[in-house]
């Protein structure tokens, strides 16, 4: 909401004076205003500041040199080629780059349907671009205090709400016979909420510590929590799967019982965090505390005590040594957890307990500036060949345009640009989204010009369709598209009251969609099935890697398991996000997913069992684990090379527990789900390669990384 409200201001406000003050061209500053608030993604205010920064000033000098070729087909097409094409090989530095690309292409697009005569007309349109865009800077960044650490408070408090909705997850399947398909739920949740927040709040806070002088230690506090965080989960893992293990099971039961105590405990501290985080005390200078300050310090110790009696507490009764060790590490972190929030609020320093559990955290460091272009350099890159088909499709929508003379023929180079995404189920999707709402947006916008004539009416109506634009982006792009096309047609038609130009955008946007649907299917198409054997097969050996650093370090605590831990979630996610796109593109028997879903499912399994193996070391040792993690990574590797090359995998060598681990019979009955969990990725991989709905062909034009050449259809 709060989103929409500043996106309305920076629209209208500028219209607003513009109509006041008789300067029609000044219009470009809500234009521009607008657009650069739909850059502002959110995270520090140092990426914020920069990511802004870099669309005002990029767009003003795309906009001043549409400005002066517009009026030239063959030019503005070759501009519209290079602008385009640059803007969307910018996706290598990654999505927020990406949409500064795409926003500055759209307002070149713009540009270039209005084109001067004179350099000064030009300069004078890039200036107020400018403006536009320090103005809606000025809305995000400085309309409210501007607290330096907010956004990274918010960031790590998001961690611990997803860490206390894990911990009460837990605690409530294990009250209950949960069943393995509720254990598996309990997993895929806990993967897709707890790793990308983590991720998130890591990256945001490295964006706010950096370069930054006089720190005062909330960056300090912050990071003790977060990496704190991180450590916990791995605990969370370890105790699901122990529990799981343990179910139906008499003689663990008062290990359940302590196990649901504990972590619904947990769950009740971690929430405390969450409203210790989400008070604002972010000075940058420390200052004196007042009594009221004072107060409310005792306050919160009153309330921290509560929250935290519950997790104080030691188990009563007899608890298996594997459980109970676990036990004691979570009550361990939620100790550096509870002292490092109370000395954010009183201003106590983070523990020493708290510093060694920070120490090994994951560094996000910088990388050269050219690295992300060089990696992505050929045609064998799905980026460049993306941005490739993007700017190819929007010169020739230019030249279309030109060629038919059609009225704001803008309209349909700005949908082929926004429709076309990198793979090919994203743009049906969003081409279908783009052309139903604008029908309906369109027509809400003719019913209004058909009754609203005076300006003060239509600003006041733009204002509120704007706002409520941006505040549904979120949420639907179907939705966002129906309030912003009226928006935006009654912009246009405020000096041409009528409803001729409804018709014209919903003409104008079925020409685009249909364009971008013909640039993703013709210019080097590449449905899903060519590439997710390629990330399958990254994600098995993202696995064996983990499987290995365990076994080879003193603990989950140690850099580079956690550093391997890291690698193994994001290519978990990659792995997942890539199946969602296949499942999109194929419309044959629903059977024939079945072995890419067992992948996927079991290789989170897997990545759980070697977390759990990891936390607790007491029975595990060199000769137990080094012969399991060496032959494991042999077998992992070896199915993700026949996921590379298409084949069959061999068969599967007998993995045996060592007879050394036999003296924790809880620990060997984790240990037995390595060799099974083996066996069914092993399985999956075979069906995957063998089945007829899964077959390979050869790809000819493909490259050698994509020709595994993969081609999922129906038997018939």
């Amino acid at each position: 909401m709060w989103a929409g409200l500043r996106a309305a201001l920076a629209t209208v406000l500028p219209l607003v004076v513009a109509s006041l003050l008789r300067l029609p061209a000044a219009s470009w500053v809500g234009l521009a205003g607008y657009m650069v608030t739909l850059a502002d993604k959110g995270g520090s205010y140092r990426t914020r500041a920069q990511t802004q920064g870099a669309l005002a000033v990029l767009a003003a000098l795309a906009v001043g040199l549409a400005a002066l070729a517009g009026g030239n087909a063959a030019l503005s097409a070759l501009l519209v080629l290079a602008c385009v094409v640059a803007g969307s090989f910018a996706r290598c530095y990654g999505e927020a780059a990406a949409g500064v690309g795409r926003l500055v292409g759209v307002l070149m697009i713009i540009s270039l349907a209005t084109p001067v005569d004179t350099l000064q007309a030009a300069g004078t349109r890039a200036g107020f671009v400018l403006l536009g865009g320090a103005w809606a800077m000025l809305l995000a960044l400085g309309l409210w205090p501007l607290y330096p650490y907010r956004p990274a408070r918010r960031a790590v408090a998001e961690v611990y709400r997803v860490l206390a909705f894990t911990a009460e997850d837990l605690a409530r399947r294990v009250a209950v016979d949960a069943g393995p398909s509720s254990w598996s739920a309990h997993a895929a949740l806990r993967h897709a909420r707890l790793r990308p927040t983590i991720e998130a709040a890591r990256t945001t806070l490295a964006a706010t510590r950096l370069g930054r002088s006089g720190e005062t230690g909330r960056g300090e506090h912050l990071m003790v929590l977060l990496e704190g965080a991180d450590l916990t989960g791995t605990v969370l893992i370890a105790l699901a799967e122990a529990m799981e293990s343990a179910e139906g099971k008499p003689a663990y039961v008062h290990a359940r019982a302590e196990v649901h105590r504990l972590t619904e405990a947990y769950g009740r501290m971690a929430r405390w965090v969450v409203r210790a985080l989400e008070r604002e005390q972010d000075e940058v200078e420390p200052r004196v505390p007042r009594r009221a300050s004072e107060t409310l310090v005792r306050r919160a110790e009153v309330e921290e005590q509560a929250a935290f009696s519950g997790v104080r507490r030691h188990p009563s009764g007899p608890v298996p040594g594997y459980v109970a060790a676990l036990l004691d590490t979570l009550r361990s972190y939620a100790s550096v957890a509870y002292e490092t929030a109370a000395g954010l609020l009183s201003g106590r320093p983070p523990s020493e307990s708290g510093r060694h559990a920070a120490a090994g955290a994951p560094r996000v460091g910088r990388k050269s500036l050219l690295a992300p272009l060089s990696d992505h350099l050929g045609l064998d890159s799905p980026i460049l060949r993306h941005a490739l088909r993007v700017g190819l499709m929007t010169s020739f929508a230019v030249l279309l345009t030109h060629a038919l003379g059609l009225d704001h023929g803008y309209w349909v180079t700005v949908t082929v640009l926004v429709v076309l995404q990198p793979y090919a189920a994203s743009t049906e999707e969003r081409a279908l989204q783009r052309v139903v709402g604008t029908m309906v947006g369109a027509c809400v916008a003719a019913l209004v010009a058909t009754f609203l004539h005076a300006p003060l009416p239509l600003l006041v109506t733009i204002f509120l369709l704007s706002g409520t634009a941006v505040a549904l982006m979120p949420l639907n792009y179907g939705l966002y598209q129906m309030t912003l096309t009226p928006a935006f047609v009654l912009l246009a038609e405020m000096s041409l009251p009528g409803h001729h130009l409804a018709g014209q955008r919903i003409l104008n946007t079925l020409l685009g969609g249909g364009l971008a649907l013909l640039g993703t299917w013709v210019l080097w198409p590449s449905p899903e099935r060519r590439r997710f054997p390629d990330f399958a097969a990254a994600l098995l050996r993202a696995d064996a890697q983990y499987l290995r650093e365990v076994a080879a370090s003193a603990g989950a605590a140690d850099a580079r398991v956690r550093e391997s831990r890291r690698r193994m979630g994001r290519a978990l996610l990659e792995a997942e996000a890539s199946f969602q796109r296949l499942a999109a593109e194929y419309h044959g028997p629903p059977a024939a997913l079945e072995p890419a879903m067992a992948l996927l499912t079991y290789a989170r399994r897997f990545a759980a069992a070697v977390t759990t193996l990891s936390v607790e070391r007491g029975a595990s040792s060199a000769e137990v684990l080094e012969p399991i993690a060496g032959a494991a990574g042999q077998a992992l590797e070896g199915l993700a090379q026949s996921l590379s090359e298409g084949r069959p995998p061999g068969p599967l060598r007998p993995l045996a527990v060592p007879a050394a681990a036999r003296g924790d019979a809880f620990y060997a009955t984790l240990l037995e789900r390595v060799p099974r969990q083996l066996g069914v990725l092993h399985g999956a991989v075979a069906r995957l390669t063998r089945e007829v709905p899964l077959q390979r062909r050869k790809l000819d034009g493909d490259s050698a990384r994509s020709a595994s050449g993969w081609s999922l259809r129906s038997p018939s």
